[in-house]
């Protein structure tokens, strides 16, 4: 998945002194390793990130993903992806 990729970027980049950053980043690589990923959680650490991080790194974060959700996933049938019509549904539904 894309997440998953754009996490290890933010992860490799990421000083780690700040403690969401930190915390933060492991908390959604677990989230996205599960087999059915808690998505409301997922994008609650993603804004608690957004507001909380001391840097623009941790910040920022949560633009491509909500952008991916609302511009992609939301626009895109689910089996390009490889999901469920349900679990497209649980995504968009999270991040509303």
């Amino acid at each position: 998945k894309i997440f998953k990729k754009w996490l290890d970027f933010y992860v490799a980049e990421s000083c780690g002194q700040c403690t969401p950053c930190r915390e933060g980043m492991y908390q959604l690589r677990k989230i996205l390793d599960q087999e059915k990923a808690n998505w409301h959680l997922f994008r609650d650490l993603i804004k608690n990130l957004e507001r909380t991080s001391f840097c623009g790194l941790g910040s920022a974060l949560s633009v491509p993903i909500f952008s991916y959700v609302k511009n992609i996933i939301e626009k895109t049938p689910a089996k390009i992806f490889a999901l469920s019509e349900a679990e497209k549904k649980r995504i968009i539904e999270a991040f509303r």
